[in-house]
């Protein structure tokens, strides 16, 4: 997103959006809530204010969001299905760029545009808001032929026609321009546009207690418009037919006062009215035994109902069907400081709550935060720091080569994450199902009395042990030099890789290995991943639940190889995928995106796995990288403490 003109972000910003989770950063009046606030005035949740100009600024307002995740087909006007890029409205990324501006003259009505690659004509001609008549005579003009013109009754078929003769014959040019999409007669195409745009749901930190309060309404409103969502095409069909029946009798009202009174039902018309469903539920609230609204308890109480929120759409989204490859909105939750008014376990409950909501299919997470506590917690690369002053502001974030040292340095300054004089060591590790299964691990292993090993949950919370999920290994070498400022040791836990015994280590391992040193301790496993330290009984008990699991997943790892270079979550995800009954069943059919979802479920579910006592069982018999790397991490962590 780009904003500019709007408060404190007076000479623009730009902020990349993560595809899941995206967390903002900066001190006070930075402008983080400024960013939030910009978005719900581009989704339409709140209108501009005079107030929300620059200072001192004679510019508009500019808000602009970038969308890749886009319908295969649109309804721009008669009904006839066309595409955004048969209607030009892509730019050179072939995503979908809207831009929209207000003037201070112009509070309710902004201009919008498209940012794409173009039909641009030398008389500016703009075919875009022109009406089916104009667009035939244009036609008519430049001798395009019946045959020429798909569907002669929808404007979308004479558009592209035009299109295609100006472009050959040299009247248009393909440029990056702005589009215009609304015109002085209406707004149609903006209109259909913002109709695929996703939901936005954004919760404040700051909120009066009143029985309109949002945040205690939010989430009981956030889940009518979901459920509306999902119904979104029976309610259009319901609403056409009580319409057509209204009219109907509206009709037959009309024709009885022509009896009476020509004149006046001649003059008389019904107004198109198309019902708002969400109104029809919007009393719907918590309250307590006495009837007491949600609104009026503390904001404590209200967070919990929040965070719950976000724990059961999470654990909905698991279960639901994700095989759907047509176009659905999308729903951006944005939460500022989810830490506000809850005890500490409860602010790490939110956060990764809220990571699970942004890990589910057509789903993003924006959120805000002050706690050092809770920036551990969040992949580097999905950081944004905010910093500026006056009218100037800039986004700092780990950059595309890996480079964060621009990040790391800012985020010690502002919040001191790394300067608290309680962290022995940085442990990094490719992602954060890595570190809920070493929790796990650790607290199994430290329970069985395997010397040498205490619990990493325990070190994290006295603040011992600084998790890092850096990504990728490929990036754990630049981590390396980004981290070494802080003079803290480091614990690096790598998969391999592997797919069998002797199986060669990539490049960027190699060099890992060989950057080791006193400070920078490098554990590559000697498995293929962590999962492969879970014994099959760890995993069959993890998919209890899901009847025949079991054998699916015998069948499919008895035919791969060494149970120590399988792919396990890859096999679990196929073998729940082959239980489905889809008819779509075969796993190699599904897109690569769909299988590396279904993957990140099934180790999402195996991390919890290593709490199995023959996990710990098996540790005790065999000295692996994984357990030697536990003890470094207690012995730099507990022992040098």
């Amino acid at each position: 997103m780009k904003i500019s003109g709007f408060r404190g972000h007076g000479q623009g910003i730009e902020i990349p959006i993560n595809a899941e989770t995206t967390t903002l950063i900066g001190r006070n009046d930075a402008g983080k809530s400024s960013v939030f606030e910009a978005l719900e005035v581009f989704f339409g949740g709140s209108k501009l204010e005079l107030t929300d100009f620059s200072v001192g600024l004679d510019v508009p307002v500019d808000i602009t969001c970038t969308f890749s995740a886009l319908p295969s087909s649109i309804v721009v006007d008669e009904n006839r299905a066309t595409t955004l890029a048969d209607e030009y409205l892509l730019d050179m990324s072939n995503a979908l760029t809207l831009v929209k501006r207000w003037s201070r003259s112009k509070l309710t009505s902004p201009t919008i545009f498209a940012s794409a690659i173009h039909p641009v004509f030398q008389d500016q001609t703009d075919l875009l808001n022109m009406k089916l008549p104009e667009l035939k005579k244009i036609a008519k003009q430049r001798g395009i032929l019946d045959n020429e013109v798909d569907d002669k009754r929808t404007s979308s078929s004479y558009r592209q026609a035009i299109w295609r003769d100006a472009l050959k014959v040299g009247d248009a040019e393909m440029k990056e321009t702005f589009v215009p999409l609304t015109s002085e007669d209406g707004k149609s195409v903006a209109s259909a546009l913002m109709s695929y745009l996703p939901q936005f749901h954004l919760f404040k930190a700051d909120r009066p207690g009143t029985e309109a309060d949002q945040l205690a309404q939010d989430p009981a409103k956030a889940a009518i418009k979901a459920v509306l969502d999902d119904h979104e095409e029976q309610l259009e069909i319901l609403s056409a037919t009580v319409q057509h029946q209204v009219g109907e009798i509206l009709a037959d009202v009309v024709l009885r006062l022509s009896e009476v009174a020509p004149e006046l039902a001649s003059s008389l018309s019904t107004t198109d009215l198309a019902p708002t469903w969400s109104k029809a539920f919007s009393g719907l609230q918590f309250v307590d035994e006495n009837g007491v609204p949600l609104s009026k308890r503390g904001s404590g109480t209200r967070r919990l109902v929040l965070l719950s929120f976000f724990r059961a759409t999470a654990e909905r989204g698991l279960d639901a069907d994700d095989l759907v490859d047509a176009y659905r909105r999308g729903v951006i939750t944005a939460v500022e400081e989810p830490e506000t008014a809850l005890h500490a376990d409860l602010q790490t409950d939110i956060v990764s709550a809220l990571q699970d909501v942004g890990e589910l299919p057509h789903r993003q997470v924006l959120l805000t935060t002050h706690s050092a506590n809770l920036i551990r917690l969040v992949p580097a690369n999905s950081i944004r720091y905010i910093k500026g002053s006056d009218l100037e502001r800039e986004c700092i974030r780990v950059s595309d080569d890996g480079d964060a040292t621009g990040l790391l340095g800012e985020l010690n300054r502002s919040l001191g994450v790394f300067t608290d004089h309680n962290v022995r060591c940085f442990l990094l590790v490719e992602g954060r199902n890595d570190v809920v299964g070493l929790k796990n691990l650790s607290e199994a292993l430290a329970a069985a009395g395997i010397e040498g090993v205490a619990s990493l949950a325990q070190m994290e919370a006295e603040g011992l042990v600084c998790f890092m999920p850096i990504g990728g290994g490929g990036s754990a070498s630049l981590w390396q030099s980004n981290l070494s400022p802080f003079k803290r040791p480091e614990v690096h836990i790598m998969d391999s890789d592997r797919e069998s015994e002797g199986h060669a280590l990539k490049v960027e391992m190699k060099t890992l290995l060989e950057r080791a040193d006193e400070k920078r301790h490098v554990f590559v496993l000697d498995r293929r991943e962590l999962e492969n330290y879970l014994t099959p009984d760890a995993v069959l008990e993890s998919y209890s639940d899901i009847e025949g699991f079991a054998a699916a997943f015998n069948s499919l790892s008895s035919v791969r190889g060494d149970w120590d270079y399988l792919d396990i979550p890859s096999i679990c995800a196929e073998a729940v995928h082959s239980l489905a009954g889809s008819e779509d069943a075969v796993w190699d059919s599904l897109s690569q995106e769909l299988q590396k979802r279904k993957e990140s479920k099934a180790k999402k579910r195996l991390s919890k796995a290593f709490s199995h006592s023959s996990v710990a069982e098996s540790f005790s018999k065999q000295e692996t990288d994984a357990l030697r790397a536990l003890k470094m991490i207690t012995e730099l962590a507990v022992e040098s403490n």
